[in-house]
This record gives structure tokens, sequence and C-alpha cells, in this order.
């Protein structure tokens, strides 16, 4: 679909796997995408803690040019290799728009997802320019824990479009939490608007995982 800017959750490679390049292992899934892509997309992967023992687990992008001022940020007071609780978020800069790739963890333990949005927020309201914060998100659509990242001063793409989020599900299994109809965990936030020229829910037919894919194209400048 020769889409700009990939950000992917959840990439997993085994720790025992050969170095291809750099923190990058055979076996990483996203590096496996991106071979098979016609389009030559650089990527940019961290990994900071290991899942069910084996699985170094972390955060990619995907993008048609090199990501500019890019990095990486821990969001989580745990900052342990080896604990699952550890989070980050990836940053970087593409066509005069700071990207935000996170994936949220849960309020257990030590660690409160209400700290984490903290994080994220202050980081990208101090940005002068456009920002867009994208990613597996762990909370519904309107619960408490979405409010409260919006409300930090951000626009939802799904609110301002009234998308339909119960026949657009971006989790297709049950949530430990019980919601059966809103599994719509997966946002797009930006802290201006935008014209939005298109957004939609991939894969529902035919899953490729357990979350579906967001797409979004926008008129950029």
């Amino acid at each position: 679909n020769d889409i700009d800017i990939c950000l992917f959750q959840e990439v997993a490679q085994h720790k025992d796997s050969k170095v291809i390049n750099g923190n990058i292992k055979e076996g990483n899934n996203c590096y496996l995408l991106k071979e098979m892509l016609d389009y030559p997309y650089e990527m940019y992967f961290e990994t900071k803690k290991l899942g069910f023992e084996v699985y170094e687990e972390g955060l990619a992008i995907l993008s048609k040019k090199p990501l500019k001022n890019k990095g990486f940020t821990y969001i989580t007071k745990t900052t342990d290799y080896n604990n699952w609780l550890t989070r980050i978020a990836l940053y970087g800069d593409y066509e005069g728009i700071t990207f935000f790739n996170i994936h949220l963890g849960w309020t257990l333990w030590i660690e409160s997802i209400e700290e984490q949005i903290d994080k994220i927020s202050e980081m990208a309201l101090n940005k002068d320019n456009q920002v867009m914060i994208l990613g597996d998100f762990n909370c519904c659509f309107k619960s408490p824990q979405y409010q409260y990242f919006v409300n930090k001063g951000f626009y939802s793409v799904a609110e301002l479009l009234n998308f339909d989020i119960i026949n657009n599900p971006s989790f297709n299994r049950d949530l430990d939490n019980g919601q059966k109809d809103n599994r719509f965990i997966d946002h797009v936030l930006m802290n201006k608007k935008m014209d939005i020229l298109d957004f939609k829910v991939l894969f529902q037919d035919n899953p490729v995982s357990d979350h579906n894919m967001i797409y979004l194209e926008i008129k950029n400048g």
C-alpha cells in the first residue's frame, strides 16, 4: 500500500538467535516483514525486556526515509530487562511530525498506567511541531485510562471521525477486563488537528495477530 511509516509493538526475537545488524537478530518478526517488502524500508528497533523467558520483546518503526532525532525512553519505574512490566516508548521525526510508538502497561505492583501516560504526555506536549502518538494503549475507547490520556491535551482520531469502534475492533480476542463489545484498544492521538483522508482497521476478516492494524492517511503540510 506504499505506506510511509509503520509502527509495531510486541516485536519479538529469540534471545539466543544470531545477530544480523546492531540489536536485530535472526527471526525478528519486523525484520522478516521488512525483507518481504519491495521498498527498502529503514528499520528502528529497541528491545528492553525479556518475555516468556526466551523472547526479547520491543518496539519497531519502519519508514521510507531515516528518522531524525530518534530515540527511546523508559515509561515505567521498572527498567529491569528480566521483568515483563518494563515498558519503553520509541520516538522519531519524520516529514516534520514527531511520532511516538507506545505499548502501555497496566496499573500493577509499583506501576501505574497514569504515570506512564504522564511521562509520554510531558515529552509530546513539549514539542512545538505536530506530534502523533500511536500504538497499543491496553485500554478501551472512552475508558477512564483512555480519557485520562486524551484530557492531557490530545485529539483522538477515532473521536474526530466518530468512528464505529464496535464494528471495527482493533483487538480480536476477549479482553481481560471482560469487555466483549468495546475491543478498540489501539489508538491514534495528536496534539494538533490534521486533515484525515482515511482511517480504517485492517485484517479483520483474516487476522494476522491478536491485534488488527490501524491504517491512517493524513494530509501533511
